[in-house]
């Protein structure tokens, strides 16, 4: 582990080489200790992946490979302070700069009110007894807060803020609290419904698109981040 010997709380201002910089927390980005390099003079903004790995596609708010969930109101919280600087080009952890004020900033508003509707519309449904499925097939983005998908999903994203919120015991059964899976009766299922049913039955939905019925669509516009071919 590296040693740390210079820590802030919020914001650290430098001098170096004649340039000033300020380093800025915004927890609500891939790890709870994030920041950006902002540099006013300039109006240049050193985000890393503070947004994700593309640009104006919604964040994955917990990721497939294994981590802590992200909370969505610190996410949205780290976006409006990025926004707020009004920098005139974005350093990303991938690809090009982004250019262009307007740009950015309609950018950042749009992906602050998608995570929030996002998150509002998932905790409403939980208000109303709705289970997490049913909240990740309903829940969609209307057309003024529409962002990508290319990295994170609406869906997804309202899973984490589900269990964020409620943990992993979703209230569907009390099966939910031993440690037995699926599979420890799959193989009772098979044989008393029999193998050849079981693969019908799942042809007759791969036929009928239902294994991607919740799938965000593929969007040619938002194929890569805005302002970048």
């Amino acid at each position: 582990m590296p040693n740390v010997d210079l820590d802030f709380a919020d914001t650290l201002v430098l001098e170096v080489g004649g340039r000033r910089m300020e380093l800025v927390s915004v927890p609500g980005g891939e790890t709870t200790d994030s920041l950006v390099v902002w540099l006013p003079e300039e109006r240049i903004c050193l985000c890393g992946n503070t947004f994700g790995p593309l640009f104006g596609h919604i964040p994955n708010l917990v990721t497939m490979r294994g981590d802590q969930y992200r909370d969505a109101l610190a996410a949205i919280a780290s976006i409006e302070r990025v926004r707020a600087l009004r920098p005139e080009i974005l350093v990303t952890g991938h690809f090009d700069p982004i250019t262009g004020a307007e740009l950015i900033y309609c950018e950042l508003t749009r992906l602050r009110d998608a995570i929030t509707y996002v998150h509002d519309q998932t905790v409403a449904g939980m208000n109303a007894g709705k289970d997490v499925e049913t909240l990740m097939r309903e829940i969609v983005l209307p057309a003024e807060y529409d962002v990508g998908q290319g990295y994170g999903t609406v869906a997804w994203d309202v899973r984490a803020i589900w269990e964020n919120y409620s943990g992993w015991f979703h209230h569907r059964s009390t099966t939910e609290l031993y440690p037995v899976g699926f599979d420890a009766v799959a193989a009772d299922v098979v044989d008393l419904a029999g193998a050849d049913a079981i693969v019908d039955r799942a042809r007759a939905h791969l036929v009928s698109g239902r294994p991607g019925a919740s799938d965000p669509p593929c969007r040619a516009d938002r194929a890569g981040p805005p302002g970048r071919p």
